[in-house]
């Protein structure tokens, strides 16, 4: 909506000049017309013709002299006029209003019944429309916009009569009153038509286009669009029908419009549209995920308003930075860029500019979970838009306000909040803004339980969204409302209450629900909507999974995972994870209703399907990137997950869990579920369904805690201690994991295991799971880990590749600095002197010279790194993001040339630059803090793992929590002597703890490792 409130500027501003102009001359036609008023309508001879000359001369002379004071009193109007434009474009409009009302009283001293006095009262009224309309006090800005079109049909001024239609029309577009915006301006087109007016018609099939495109109606819109084009090669639209390919997901015609857009301003040398079309081609690379490109192109933004001195574009130029960087997760520049955007707007004192960049900031902490000042800076943006009257901004912070307090699972403050916002939103007349908040405030109720006020929100929020034209929010409360009532609820524990009774009550429910949704998904695919639409099929098909009607479950979930998987195509690696995050229960739900029906192997199939799939396209598309027709990775099937395990001569063990609720003769139960595939060398597949009670959560982390684990202080040493019952909590785990399945796993303990977690069990230390004789699961077996079946197919093939030479070793460089948290002082990280032995002992097993040191710059490695057969980096790593984007980071020794805004200068190599490298190396050993976790995701663990076997490295090894560098010294060097006795990593690996265990008999000290990906 910002966009359009911008353009709603130009819009007036650019009526206001025309009429302001134009004005000296209206004034002197109208004053000419008063003369010749006065002089006979015919000549009969030259006599009669010099004296009307001679008179003419005389009657313009008297009515100068009568009118003189007049014009003073129009000129000093004009004058008002033009500083209250001024104070409206600095958003001083409390003051521009004080303006116009002197502007005002000279009217009624001129007249308000004289041409003069009707000219300038026009121009007043139409200036107090667009400081209102700034105000959100829309009722007033259509009243003084309404009188201003009177004003001009009495005159019988066609051409202004068009222009305020269109104005009004704007007004009540940004309401989102979509057939009142365009009756408006249907009327302007038929005014423009009727006068021949192109470059009206021109701008009124431009807004038609922008009201279909706010609705949804990508194809109307591009009509309406390129028929306004058709009449004006205008970049303004060009830019629209950009915009329009933009939500189309058609992002190379967006580019093209855009591009033809620009190349127009050029032309023109209209430098400030020049840099705000640069901004939206900026935001298409940006979808893209060429952000290099965005930044490149925000940069030449910002070098034009630097040429002339343009603070307004400067401060929206870096507000556009901000934003980038707070969708990548790089929240320290975000801020650093919204903190630049606010010298700007203060230095201005534009105090609308401030309260977005508050608004912005507020964002970034509510996204780092610092709510406290998430809110603070939510209060500061609704204080400033109190304080400039601007009412539509209240209600906007206070919504924003509400969603901390969501956050925070204060209801009551977030529902306080919101409902004051809605009462602006109705006060002022934006419907979209109360159709918005009435949803928040029905999910709110929703989460809480109250399904009955939830249900009245939602209804509210419908009526308003079939009133205003609005489809995709039609399909949406749709969709909310048949949720209600399809998915199982608790009716009532009122044992008086017969289960038939509760039946009868839920099966009338099951009807309305699925009939709502089915009508919210035929809007979504009227719309073209594919995501919603497979969201709405998505709900109807988790609904028949708990309702145990699995058939039916099957059929709706194929349909939705099928529109899902048709989306991807086009779309960036964490836009694949995220968007697989938000589908995983579909594919859970399909497993289930399938395995009910006693498809396993297909459920298997769908296992496999619905987990790491992003990293498999990818590491598929770079693999084959010299072959792009090979590029497309088919589905997972069942033979070729036997002839994986048959090719990598191991057992697989996958696993799902499931932890939700279904129906049971009325009632909700919980369902907890542990699924387990076994697919043997041999081909054979065995599968095991486990329930257990205790959430998984909850076991995975009281056993880590039992082992001694937690997060250390990257700053600090705090040393932790082993429960004294750490072997209880291990044997619970493996008596969930293992047990089922321990009869159909290897008895040779050179025979390999490959365990394929799922969310929670990553974190899972397989090898220190004890039996119920107390052996650890390592004694017994040779053990490694995969996301993924498929990506050990793709790990096999990178294994092929690898063409690097030599080892790289670093150990203990000299640390960097790092801000513990954003906003606090930096602190330099703690010296790990045993990894430098560490790393000089295995330079002496390997044949190499360590880095160590002021040696192991993030230059220097990053280097060699590219070069490297085997990568052993001995040092700390990071397993939060501290602002790089994608989490964890590996710290190696700053340049000695630092230079601000520099990269590569800061010592931390980050998992998002690991992920855009490309790596020839066999074997990567991360001996540091942490290194295997990261954000667990439906993609598998996202962090420095995943970077490096993006990167093309078949073999990492990391570890899952921090190890005492004393034990890992002796584990990691032993590990490197193994390697010198076989070749198989895996098997170096265990021997390499199980000497560590001999030593350091607590698991904590040696089970940390795990070996991802390829063995040999």
């Amino acid at each position: 909506m910002l966009c359009n409130f911008r353009y709603f500027r130009f819009v007036i501003l650019t009526l206001l000049l025309s009429l302001s102009s134009s004005f000296q001359v209206a004034l002197t036609l109208v004053n000419m017309k008063r003369v010749w008023a006065e002089v006979p309508k015919q000549t009969q001879s030259i006599d009669e013709a010099r004296q009307l000359n001679q008179q003419v001369r005389f009657r313009t002379s008297r009515m100068i002299a009568q009118s003189k004071s007049r014009f003073g009193q129009v000129e000093a109007g004009l004058k008002i006029i033009d500083l209250a434009r001024q104070q409206y474009e600095q958003g001083k409009y409390q003051e521009s209003l004080k303006s116009l009302q002197q502007a005002l009283m000279i009217v009624k001293e001129i007249g308000e019944d004289t041409e003069e006095g009707q000219l300038l009262k026009s121009l007043t009224l139409l200036a107090f429309g667009s400081v209102y309309q700034m105000l959100g006090e829309y009722s007033l800005a259509l009243d003084s916009f309404q009188q201003a079109l009177h004003l001009f049909q009495q005159n019988n001024d066609k051409k202004h009569q068009a222009s305020t239609l269109v104005v009004i029309g704007l007004i009540y577009y940004l309401k989102s009153q979509y057939p009142q915006a365009l009756s408006f301006y249907q009327q302007a087109l038929a005014i423009q038509q009727e006068m021949g007016d192109k470059k009206g018609q021109a701008i009124s099939f431009n807004h038609i286009g922008l009201i279909y495109l706010d609705q949804g109606y990508y194809n109307q819109a591009l009509k309406h669009l390129k028929k306004s084009l058709t009449l004006r090669n205008d970049a303004t639209t060009l830019g629209n029908i950009g915009r329009t390919y933009y939500k189309l997901g058609q992002y190379p015609k967006a580019l093209e419009y855009n591009q033809q857009a620009l190349n127009l301003v050029r032309e023109t040398h209209n430098k400030d549209e020049e840099a705000y079309i640069i901004n939206n081609i900026a935001d298409v690379y940006e979808k893209l995920g060429q952000y290099f490109k965005a930044l490149e192109l925000y940069q030449q933004a910002l070098a034009i308003a630097n040429q002339f001195n343009n603070q307004e574009e400067l401060s929206i130029i870096f507000n556009n930075i901000a934003i980038l960087y707070n969708n990548l997760g790089q929240y320290a520049k975000a801020i650093e860029y919204y903190q630049k955007a606010l010298e700007i707007t203060q230095k201005t004192e534009d105090k609308s500019g401030t309260g977005s960049i508050f608004t912005g900031l507020g964002s970034v902490y509510e996204d780092l979970g610092q709510y406290s000042k998430a809110l603070n800076f939510y209060q500061k943006s609704l204080s400033i838009d109190k304080e400039i009257g601007d009412k539509a901004g209240v209600g906007v912070s206070l919504s924003n306000i509400a969603s901390v307090y969501i956050d925070l699972k204060d209801y009551s403050e977030a529902i306080k909040a919101l409902e004051q916002s809605l009462a602006i939103a109705q006060e002022i007349g934006d419907i979209n803004g109360e159709k918005t908040r009435l949803g928040k405030l029905g999910q709110i109720y929703e989460q809480q339980n109250d399904r009955l006020k939830a249900l009245d929100y939602y209804l509210r929020e419908l009526a308003i969204a079939k009133k205003i034209g609005d489809k995709p929010g039609e399909g949406a409360a749709l969709q909310k409302i048949g949720s209600l009532f399809f998915l199982p609820m608790i009716i009532t524990a009122d044992p008086t209450v017969s289960e038939s009774e509760i039946l009868n009550v839920l099966q009338k429910n099951y009807v309305i629900g699925l009939d709502t949704l089915n009508k919210a998904a035929a809007i979504f695919h009227e719309t073209g909507d594919k995501s919603a639409e497979g969201e709405a099929l998505g709900v109807i098909g988790v609904g028949y999974y708990k309702w145990k009607q699995y058939a039916n479950a099957e059929q709706y979930l194929w349909k939705t995972i099928k529109l899902f998987e048709s989306l991807r195509p086009g779309l960036r690696d964490e836009e694949n994870i995220s968007l697989f995050d938000k589908q995983s229960i579909t594919y859970v739900a399909l497993q289930q209703s399938l395995i009910a029906q006693n498809k396993i192997d297909v459920a298997l199939e769908v296992a496999e399907r619905g987990r790491a799939r992003a990293l498999v396209e990818l590491l598929a598309a770079r693999i084959n990137q010299n072959s792009p027709n090979q590029i497309r990775i088919n589905f997972p099937q069942v033979a070729e997950m036997q002839q994986i395990a048959k090719l990598q001569n191991a057992t697989l063990v996958q696993y799902t869990t499931l932890d939700t609720s279904i129906v049971n003769k009325g009632e909700q139960e919980r369902q907890r579920l542990i699924n387990i595939w076994v697919v043997k060398p041999t081909g054979e597949i065995v599968f095991q369904s486990q329930p257990f009670q205790t959430p998984l959560e909850k076991l995975v982390s009281t056993s880590r805690e039992a082992i001694g684990i937690n997060t250390r202080s990257i700053f600090d040493v705090q040393p932790t201690v082993p429960h004294a019952n750490q072997t209880e909590q291990l044997k619970q785990l493996h008596q969930l994991l293992i047990k089922p399945i321990a009869q159909y796993l290897p008895t040779n303990p050179d025979d390999k295991v490959i365990f394929i977690p799922y969310n929670e069990l990553f974190l899972v230390p397989f090898a220190a799971l004890q039996d119920e004789q107390g052996k650890y699961l390592i004694e017994k077996h040779t053990i490694l880990t995969a996301p993924a079946i498929q990506v050990l197919q793709l790990t096999h093939e990178q294994r092929q590749k690898v063409s690097g030479t030599g080892a790289l070793v670093v150990g203990n460089p000299v640390m960097p600095t790092l801000a513990p948290n954003i906003g606090e002082k930096p602190q330099k990280l703690k010296p790990l002197k045993n990894a430098e032995q560490e790393a000089i002992e295995i330079a002496r097993i390997l044949n190499t010279k360590p880095l160590t040191g002021k040696q192991a710059t993030k230059a220097t490695v990053k280097e060699l790194m590219t070069k490297a057969k085997i990568i052993h980096l001995a040092t700390h790593g990071l397993l939060n993001d501290f602002g790089f984007g994608i989490p964890g980071a590996i710290a190696l020794a700053p340049n000695s040339t630092v230079k601000l805004g520099q990269q590569d200068s800061n010592g931390f190599l980050t998992a998002g630059e690991i992920f855009d490298m490309k790596l020839n190396a066999e074997l990567v050993v991360l001996s540091a803090c942490e290194t295997g976790q990261g954000n667990i995701t439906g993609d598998g663990v996202i962090g420095l793992s995943r970077s490096l076997i993006a990167a093309g490295v078949p073999s990492v090894v990391v570890s899952l929590w921090n190890i005492d560098d004393k034990s890992t010294k002796l584990l990691m060097t032993e590990f490197y002597r193994q390697m010198q006795q076989t070749s198989d990593k895996a098997q170096a690996l265990r021997q390499a703890m199980l000497i560590t265990m001999k030593q350091y008999p607590q698991p904590k000290y040696w089970a940390a490792f795990t070996l991802i990906g390829e063995s040999l």
